[in-house]
């Protein structure tokens, strides 16, 4: 269920039931662990559009839950997302909550905030960068620290562009669990096609 519009806020609801057989009858034919599940999602978002800026609001609450036997496991996601586009500049604040539910967690780490800060700039017509830094906490404390790196160049007489982007990335699962880090890179390299359909006359 989905409305759209400039007025007022657009709404969306979706509702996704799964299972890994299609009858009863295949868990008695074929040798399997039957899982049964739903997952549920909710978006809210609503745009200021102003002469010299832009300011867009997202909210959104996903909810998605597993069974397999006896073991039941999910987990629970709202954020509130505001992006504020002024000219070159792109600004953008993402604050949330994540709380798994699994019998095989501890309860201590199962709930975290996170909050998350990043910032775009295009410089000219070939090059941009953007940056941004990643916060997450538990009931214990810090949980979760990440900065992200990018830059992307647009080749004046090619179709093509390039992004970069680079993740530094520490946490920890439990609170006396030792700090792990992760470094992550990607390239992104996109090829731009125009076609020009002819009039039928």
């Amino acid at each position: 269920i989905k409305t759209n519009s400039k007025r007022y806020p657009s709404v969306s609801l979706s509702y996704k039931p799964f299972t890994t057989y299609r009858s009863f009858a295949d868990t008695f034919n074929i040798p399997q662990r039957p899982i049964l599940g739903e997952v549920w999602l909710g978006k809210i978002s609503y745009q200021i559009k102003k002469k010299t800026y832009v300011l867009r609001f997202t909210a959104i609450y996903n909810r998605n839950t597993a069974l397999m036997d006896t073991v039941e496991s999910g987990s629970n996601i709202a954020q509130l997302n505001a992006l504020y586009t002024r000219g070159r500049i792109n600004l953008m604040l993402n604050m949330g909550q994540t709380h798994l539910k699994a019998t095989q967690l501890s309860p201590v780490h199962g709930k975290t905030n996170f909050v998350t800060v990043a910032a775009g700039y295009v410089i000219n017509q070939q090059w941009n960068i953007n940056g941004g830094q990643d916060i997450g906490t538990m009931k214990t404390g810090l949980s979760r620290y990440a900065i992200n790196l990018g830059c992307g160049y647009r080749f004046k007489n090619t179709p093509l562009s390039i992004q970069t982007n680079f993740r530094y990335n520490t946490y920890k699962m439990t609170e006396g669990q030792a700090w792990k880090t992760i470094y992550s890179g990607m390239i992104d390299m996109n090829w731009r096609f125009k076609f020009k359909m002819n009039e039928k006359i």
